[in-house]
């Protein structure tokens, strides 16, 4: 057993070191953004179920012997496919759909040796249940993800900080060959095991055999593809807010990772009644992380202080909100999987439909994968992922337990009649809901509101418990029915009486207090009494009502949270680099009346729309941010039009500063941010931000990575470069690199100055800033500009390295240039310079 135990530990090992590794080299040029790592995870798991398949194929339809020399011949093949590192060619040069060029790379380079490092695990066991007919293979299962696992955990902590990503890359391939010499060695150990004491084994009995069903075989598909949404939807969840960077790839996948190996390790370690538990607080905590967003760490704060931590708590500072953040969606993907892969054990076969097993739960991760990466960024505007994989990881787990408990089949009469009863509520539900119809008049001219609509379903109850009255023969029973008659009744007369939500001409009524949620409350409770009453199986017969319930409250706190998602906005939509969304503000004030773009939850610039106002810079772009100070005085030569290079547009606010024989260059990937902001006529046809379209300089926008972009282009030989290309509170890692800042230097005149936006709760990125310009050589100054709340002028942090003299000296420079002790934040003490490369960066040592 040895030798399989310790081929797929390393296998599993290398297999999931691969992930971040490779994803961490290509990230740069591909925007950085959080989708670059759900479709390297969408092309992993792809390849995954090709191993699986593979291996499948190779266990069931080859002999024995032919199985090790089919394995040897792909064992070599991928040798042949070493190193894994892209070359240069490899790097973009269109901007063509990303998705498509990630997946063609990645398959070229990682391809052939992550597909046979995927089918080591599941063909290895097989061998072994070969071999070793009287033991189990699960356990080597668990041992492949405690492999995986390791992997993950010693990356961000351990490999990351100390190496760089070629000398990773190049170790990894040297292990592999190891590795690859140990299954070549499993495989030749496989050639000896002779056809006839194979086929000497009794064959299994007819009656005995445990062949799974069509409904087990599908929640082998769709429990593990529910994981795998609910992996994927966190990791971006956690990406969008904080950074893209390996350890929010590698959390979410180790926890995942970490459901696997429990719940394979031993059946007994997943008790349902307290996984269930932690199920619905995980879910909970993700819905309160949903409502409260970024003010989640107030209620912490005040939760600390309840229990006489007040004091602990003010000096926690802003890591509050970041690890409210983490915790809360861990602890949800955790409970979440722990469920989905506990009831996925509990349905496993024998071990002779152990890769048939396989390859369905990789399908299912998979799909997982396809439907997260390709089909919600086509058919969603915003991110609903994350609410589908809550609900349907309910669903399934209610579902699953359905299956293995049969608790209709505790019922006296037939199941089908119980489920029509419950249909009935539903249908209540779904009135409730979406009420009113417009096909539905019932012979008026306007559509009947959901309250008169719920009144004659009530009445329709109270006649079906009015016919149970006379036809049950029991007493206590017709009794009991009698009351459900009564409970309707009173239900119909309140709901005829009040809208639902009490309007203002109601608000006397005795219905006017109704609100949504109790409504349904109500109807449930009826349907949880019906239902008892007639199966008189009190415990099984509440879990239709009760699962019902729980599944109708979720989908409406769920929907309630995208409709406010989506909210006000007069534009919404998504692509590859996330969801943009636009608003109106301050409507009926004309001074403040403004129309906002959002990405993910951050303001990325806004437009005042009176005429006096349009032109007027705010937000993070005010005269006395750094980026203003830098376009007010900055010039090299102040005699001549300014240059000057922007990456990222967001609003194009900082056109707003342009004068006539200025020239500006707006470097951005996503070509719906050019759609929305980009100068009329030249850009796009319509926009709604209209200060490139209004400004005097000559504008224009150069679509993508702007440090690819830049790369290409000879130098511009800019007066100002600024980079405010920020996703989210995500940071840019790739655009603050020592390539990056070589890439800048080269594009800036002698005098010219490079502007970062240094903003951010979560993480300080003043020391990296300042390391760049310690290398360079070149003098740096931190701006802070201060808010003003009726000029929509926000706080701000920007950084300027210049070695322009005259502009350092200026008045108006030093007097919002923050002194030494202010650099460390707020009195703190001043961090040492950090020094990021492509090669190395380290996020850890910058959170606040």
């Amino acid at each position: 057993m040895l030798r399989y135990a310790l081929t797929i530990f390393l296998s599993a090992f290398l297999l999931f070191q691969v992930q971040p590794l490779i994803s961490k080299v290509i990230l740069p040029w591909f925007g950085g953004t959080p989708a670059v790592w759900t479709t390297a995870m969408l092309f992993f798991q792809v390849l995954l179920l090709g191993g699986y398949a593979y291996a499948h194929v190779v266990a069931t339809k080859v002999p024995a012997r032919r199985q090790a020399t089919v394995h040897l011949v792909v064992l070599a093949i991928a040798a042949l496919l070493l190193p894994i590192l892209p070359g240069e060619h490899w790097k973009p040069t269109s901007d063509g759909a990303p998705t498509w060029q990630i997946l063609l790379l990645l398959s070229a380079c990682v391809g052939m040796p992550y597909f046979v490092l995927a089918s080591t695990s599941p063909l290895m066991q097989a061998w072994f249940s070969r071999t070793h007919p009287e033991r189990s293979p699960y356990r080597l299962y668990a041992l492949s993800n405690v492999g995986s696992l390791l992997a993950l955990l010693t990356f961000p902590f351990v490999f990351e900080p100390r190496f760089t990503l070629h000398s990773m890359g190049m170790a990894w391939s040297v292990a592999f060959g190891v590795a690859a010499l140990m299954a070549a060695y499993c495989a030749l150990q496989m050639r000896r095991v002779e056809p006839a004491a194979d086929e000497a084994r009794p064959a299994p009995n007819p009656v005995d055999d445990d062949r799974p069903t069509l409904i087990r075989r599908l929640l082998w598909l769709v429990l593990p593809a529910c994981g795998s949404t609910m992996f994927l939807a966190v990791t971006n969840q956690m990406c969008l807010d904080v950074a893209v960077v390996p350890f929010f790839w590698v959390l979410p996948l180790s926890l995942y990772l970490l459901t696997f190996v429990i719940c394979f390790d031993n059946e007994r370690w997943y008790f349902r009644p307290v996984f269930w538990v932690l199920m619905v607080g995980g879910v909970w905590a993700i819905l309160w992380l949903m409502h409260k967003g970024v003010d989640a760490d107030v209620t912490i704060r005040q939760m600390l202080a309840f229990v006489g931590l007040g004091a602990w708590a003010e000096g926690l500072g802003d890591p509050a909100v970041v690890w409210t953040q983490i915790l809360g969606y861990s602890m949800g993907l955790f409970a979440c999987c722990m469920v989905c892969h506990g009831e996925l054990v509990r349905l496993k076969p024998s071990p002779r439909h152990l890769t048939g097993f396989y390859l369905l739960v990789s399908a299912g991760g998979a799909l997982g994968g396809v439907f997260v990466s390709l089909i919600a960024p086509r058919v969603f505007d915003t991110y609903l992922e994350l609410h589908i994989g809550l609900w349907a990881t309910c669903a399934l787990a209610m579902a699953a337990f359905w299956m293995d408990k049969k608790p209709h089949l505790r019922w006296p009469v037939p199941w089908a009649a119980a489920l029509g009863v419950a249909v009935y509520f539903l249908v209540a539900a779904a009135v409730l809901l979406f009420a009113p119809f417009g096909w539905l008049t019932l012979g008026g001219t306007k559509p009947l509101a959901a309250p008169e609509l719920l009144s004659l379903w009530a009445g329709v109850g109270v006649l079906v418990s009015g016919v149970c009255v006379f036809v049950e023969r029991s007493g206590l029973r017709r009794w009991g029915w009698l009351g459900a008659a009564a409970g309707f009744l009173v239900l119909a007369a309140a709901l005829h009486l009040a809208p639902i939500g009490g309007s203002p001409e109601h608000s006397e009524s005795p219905g006017a207090w109704l609100r949504a949620p109790h409504i349904l409350g109500l109807w449930l409770l009826g349907a949880a009494v019906v239902l008892a009453l007639w199966q008189r199986a009190w415990l099984w017969t509440l879990c239709l009502p009760a699962f019902v319930a729980a599944l109708a409250v979720l989908g409406l706190d769920l929907g309630g949270i995208a409709s406010d998602a989506m909210g006000s906005a007069i534009s919404m939509s998504r692509n590859f680099y996330g969801v943009l969304k636009v608003g109106k503000y301050h409507e009926g004030d004309p001074d403040r009346e403004q129309l906002i773009l959002s990405h993910g939850r951050i303001n990325h610039g806004a437009q005042l729309t009176s005429v006096e106002g349009r032109r007027r810079p705010i937000t993070y772009f005010g005269e006395n941010s750094g980026i203003g100070l830098a376009l007010l005085h900055g010039a090299c030569d102040p005699e001549k039009g300014m240059r000057v290079g922007v990456l990222g547009l967001g609003t194009g606010t900082i056109a707003a500063y342009g004068k006539k024989g200025d020239v500006y260059r707006f470097y951005e990937i996503n070509p719906r941010v050019i759609e929305l902001s980009g100068r009329k006529g030249t850009d796009c046809p319509d926009p709604i931000f209209t200060y490139l379209t209004d400004s005097e300089a000559d504008c224009a926008c150069v679509l993508g990575d702007g440090r690819l972009s830049l790369e290409r282009q000879p130098s511009q030989q800019f007066d100002l470069l600024a980079m405010d290309a920020f996703s989210s509170d995500a940071v840019p890692v790739h655009l603050l690199t020592r390539e990056a800042f070589d890439i800048y230097r080269r594009h800036i005149k002698k005098d010219g100055i490079i502007a970062v936006n240094v903003t951010n709760r979560f993480v300080d990125l003043e020391p990296v800033v300042r390391a760049q310009a310690e290398r360079l050589g070149l003098p740096c100054v931190l701006i802070r500009g201060s808010s003003d709340y009726y000029r929509d002028i926000y706080y701000c942090t920007w950084m300027l390295v210049t070695s322009n003299k005259r502009f350092l000296l200026h008045p108006d420079v030093l007097a919002h240039t923050a002194s030494d002790q202010e650099d460390g934040g707020g009195g703190a003490e001043k961090r040492p310079a950090i020094l990021w490369t492509d090669d190395h960066s380290n996020l850890f040592r910058i959170l606040k």
